[in-house]
């Protein structure tokens, strides 16, 4: 009884192995898919000090014959380069003191024993840094009047991760002067009205690979003696008129530290800004104190220009255009973000040019012509610059390269 159950089961046996050797036979002939790997431990871009753990993962419907290792071409012998298997997991080990700090690719290639032959090579660019942090101030100690721009620069002895900025109650960004440079900026503004003090200003520098460390500088805020001026007033009907055309002026306010926020993170400008309009005159200086009968007491926080109705306008420095609309006050305006949160305002025009929000402007390109809609009473430009919502005079960043 027993050898005739035996017969069957080693013909099924039989079967079965001629079956697996038919599909072997098969995949080594018709198998096209290149193997699947992938690389634990390293990412692409980062940074990466001493050393450093990775594995490689393969999970493939065909044996692997060889692989094969790479650090900027030169061969690297960290894995086996001959595994003979469809799944493995191999730990590797990267010595990043014994490359230069900087750029570097490893990169790994696996072909499966089939007849094709199939190749996957698999590439992350890394980054080394072994190189101890080091940084210091340009300049140690700021006297800054009220209604003026603190430009605070920091050294380091390479790129770092980031910078951040701690002065009056606020924190601020540092970012290069220039693309892969080691030299960081950023750009404070001192609000017309900000207390004058003696400020304490601490840095901390993070590089790319977790080293930190801390700085100490002084920024003194300047009592600035700002101009009076007994006011002016404008017609009841034209402030009710302007009124129901225009947007409230809290509205522009919102929307300019809305855009600050998103803001580019690097210079749009170059060199120093230029006067928006061929100036005749400059009626009203930047942190004039003024009483009017519509508004109170206030400041005046941009300077009003003039020259001959309807004259040209253009833009002071390259940038986007963000704002064009028309407010209760400001009148028909235009504001460019130039990067880094620094914006400028142009109030009261009588008209816009062919330009739209998102558009790119270079300096010198038209964006309008001198009106005096809004909250005015003759035609002039009203010209400002904010950094971070916060407007400081702009005729500074005429006279200063930044």
């Amino acid at each position: 009884m027993l050898h005739k159950l035996v017969k069957p089961f080693i013909g099924l046996c039989i079967l079965g192995i001629a079956y697996i050797a038919g599909n072997r036979i098969y995949l080594y002939y018709t198998h096209n898919k290149a193997p699947i790997l992938s690389i634990e431990g390293l990412k692409q871009d980062n940074y990466y000090k001493g050393i450093v753990e990775g594995k490689l993962v393969a999970n493939n419907p065909y044996k692997i014959a060889t692989s094969s290792a790479f650090i900027d071409g030169k061969p690297f012998a960290g894995i086996p380069t001959k595994p003979g298997s469809r799944k493995f997991s191999y730990s590797f080990s990267i010595n990043t003191e014994q490359l230069e700090d900087g750029e570097h690719i490893f990169a790994i290639q696996c072909i499966d024993a089939s007849r094709q032959e199939n190749i996957n090579t698999i590439t992350i660019d890394f980054n080394v840094d072994n190189k101890p942090l080091s940084a210091s101030f340009v300049e140690t100690n700021y006297r800054i009047d009220q209604g003026k721009t603190a430009h605070i620069r920091i050294q380091t002895n390479k790129q770092v991760e980031k910078i951040t900025l701690k002065t009056l109650n606020k924190t601020f960004n540092c970012y290069p002067d220039r693309p892969k440079s080691n030299t960081y900026e950023c750009f404070i503004p001192i609000d017309c009205e900000e207390t004058p003090l003696q400020h304490d200003v601490v840095a901390e520098v993070t590089d790319h690979v977790g080293q930190n460390t801390k700085l100490s500088a002084s920024l003194e805020v300047l009592q600035f003696n700002f101009p009076k001026q007994r006011g002016f007033s404008v017609d009841n009907e034209k402030l009710s008129a302007e009124k129901e055309i225009s947007s409230k002026d809290q509205v522009l306010f919102d929307a300019i530290n809305r855009w600050a926020e998103e803001s580019p993170k690097q210079k749009l400008w170059l060199g120093k800004f230029e006067l928006p309009i061929q100036v005749r005159r400059i009626t009203t200086p930047f942190g004039e104190v003024r009483v009017t009968p519509e508004r109170g007491r206030y400041m005046h926080r941009g300077v009003d220009l003039v020259n001959m109705p309807r004259s040209i306008v253009w833009a002071a420095q390259n940038g986007k255009v963000v704002i064009k609309d028309r407010f209760a006050m400001n009148g028909n305006t235009i504001v460019i973000d130039h990067g880094l949160g620094v914006m400028t305002l142009y109030g009261h025009l009588d008209s816009f040019a062919e330009i739209e929000v998102g558009d790119m402007v270079k300096k010198g390109s038209p964006i309008g012509k001198v009106g005096m809609t809004g909250y005015a009473n003759g035609y002039h430009l009203h010209w400002e610059l904010r950094i971070n919502g916060i407007p400081v005079d702009p005729l500074e960043w005429t006279e200063t390269v930044y």
